[in-house]
């Protein structure tokens, strides 16, 4: 008995390949890889889609792929390096650290190159020497106002200011050699690694950008566009665009933050369109989940008839496959915490399943008995299920009916006799499943 999936996720990188490929992505995988394959201009290339929707997942199957073609990848997660603040030494490590060892004297020349840079970036003005020296401690609130406090200080503290700004014009060209030596090694990273007759590209999978503060997100972005830009390296970017749009344009002050963006990518891609109302991605994703969903006590039958009538709600709010997990987890803790002592009436145990996760709010006033039909029927959109195939939606809409209105229609006369064995009276069924929903009070689920 499982309460959880098993996540694919924990398994090591190298064992997460299109074999375990649930929603046919690999054929979408294999059209980028020949993208890459066959550009030798540096691209950066941007997977957009939601939260949620295995962006991850994928990336790390086709990073797979692509070493079965002998392509160096290098997979880098900005959430984990997000508290360092240095997006470039942070991207500079890593592919350092992903050249083998018995290259010392590139990894060497890497890493000197990439050391001037860092420096030169540290000194290249006060905002940006403030941040860095206070080692990520001052906010950039805090820096504002370091920053707008200069024109107060004394004489002796100006003059001392005036000598670091010439200091930093006089150092100008000694910065703009080592931005050029960086660059310049870079360019010779494919032939070291593969050969010089070899026309294979480096590929950089930087995931989770949308996860990250904004500010770290950008500079990332604006570091690939001015460091890294190199014939035959390839960066994949993996984010939610309009998470990020929205968030520069609210920190920057940008009008129009898409136009921004779209100067730092060459290609914008996503996953290919579901569009199946039948063996849909969340269809498919769902029975993966039943594999490992608790006995319900009645061989899986009632689990199969509740997870059917999910996947419509799933559909038809468009949850993310994250979500979809959370609302299955919410129904193996109910099989688990119970032995099949609930009140089994699927449509109001589907329903309020998935009511508990998207919509908290709904669901309390379903557990103190104050929610509406109307609510109800605005919510579950019974009448749009397509795989209501063992009964129709009226079914499943009557069923909320006799338990919340007052006079409830004639089609639900004969209801009462599937609740004598529960001895309750039907306004109290729904308050009675979300008690037995929540019995274990696991907020985070």
């Amino acid at each position: 008995m499982r309460l959880f999936s098993r996540q694919i996720d924990s398994l090591p990188d190298d064992q997460i390949t299109f074999g375990y490929d649930l929603f046919s992505r690999n054929v979408f995988g294999n059209n980028l890889k020949q993208l890459v394959l066959n550009v030798e201009d540096p691209m950066v290339i941007l997977l957009d889609a939601p939260w949620g929707s295995g962006k991850t997942t994928f990336l790390k199957m086709w990073m797979n792929n692509l070493k079965t073609s002998d392509i160096n990848c290098i997979y880098f997660d900005a959430f984990e390096n997000d508290y360092c603040g240095d997006a470039f030494s942070a991207l500079a490590g890593e592919i350092v650290s992903a050249i083998d060892n018995d290259k010392k004297e590139l990894k060497n020349s890497i890493i000197d190159c990439a050391s001037d840079v860092a420096m030169a970036l540290i000194k290249s003005g006060t905002r940006y020497a403030i941040k860095k020296t206070s080692l990520g401690i001052l906010d950039n609130e805090a820096i504002d106002e370091i920053s707008d406090s200069i024109s107060t200080f004394s004489d002796e503290s100006s003059s001392i200011l005036a000598s670091f700004v010439k200091e930093r014009i006089k150092n100008r060209n000694k910065d703009k050699l080592s931005f050029e030596n960086f660059r310049t090694i870079l360019k010779s990273l494919p032939d070291k690694i593969y050969g010089e007759n070899s026309k294979k590209p480096i590929v950089i999978i930087i995931d989770e950008l949308d996860r990250c503060r904004p500010y770290f997100s950008m500079e990332i972005i604006e570091c690939i566009k001015h460091f890294f830009s190199i014939d035959r390296v390839h960066f994949v970017l993996s984010m939610h665009t309009q998470q990020l749009e929205s968030s520069i344009g609210k920190i920057y002050g940008i009008h129009e933050p898409q136009r921004y963006l779209e100067k730092f990518y060459n290609i914008k891609v996503s996953f290919p369109e579901d569009e199946r109302p039948y063996d849909s991605n969340i269809s498919i994703y769902l029975k993966s989940l039943m594999k490992d969903m608790p006995d319900d006590s009645e061989g899986g039958l009632h689990s199969k008839h509740v997870m059917s009538d999910i996947d419509d709600m799933s559909r038809l709010h468009n949850l993310s496959f994250r979500t979809v997990e959370r609302i299955a987890t919410n129904l193996a803790l109910l099989y688990a915490s119970t032995t099949g002592q609930f009140i089994r009436i699927t449509p109001l145990v589907s329903v309020l399943v998935t009511m508990r996760t998207i919509a908290p709010q709904l669901y309390k006033k379903a557990s103190q008995k104050k929610l509406k039909y109307d609510e109800v029927e605005s919510f579950a959109k019974f009448y749009q299920w397509t795989n209501a195939n063992r009964y129709d939606p009226d079914n499943a809409a009557n069923w909320w009916k006799f338990c919340l209105m007052q006079n409830p229609p004639e089609e639900t006369a004969d209801y009462g006799r599937h609740i004598v064995k529960y001895s309750i009276h039907r306004e109290n069924i729904v308050p009675a499943i979300c008690s037995f929903i929540d019995q274990l009070r696991l907020l985070n689920i």
